[in-house]
């Protein structure tokens, strides 16, 4: 026989002190880190701020070409 009884009553009561209390640990650990940390602000819409991205290249794009367009008008008038 490897256990007698009186190991088995050793490691029982072992195990129930450190057991308990560690899974106690182990509850409020994982509740806090589930109900502790709340965003106060909603996540950013990457969309929307994609299509603003989009819109502001947009107009970029046309003030860059209203400029090459005027260059071209200036040079055709000063080629006459």
């Amino acid at each position: 026989m490897l256990f007698s009884t009186a190991m088995l009553s050793r490691t029982s009561r072992f195990a129930s002190s450190i057991g308990r209390p560690l899974i106690c640990v182990a509850a409020l650990c994982a509740s806090v880190s589930v109900f502790g940390c709340k965003r106060s602000e909603p996540p950013p819409d990457i969309i929307k701020s994609q299509r603003e991205a989009m819109e502001r290249a947009k107009q970029v794009g046309k003030t860059m070409q209203k400029a090459v367009d005027e260059e071209g008008k200036k040079a055709d008038e000063e080629g006459r």
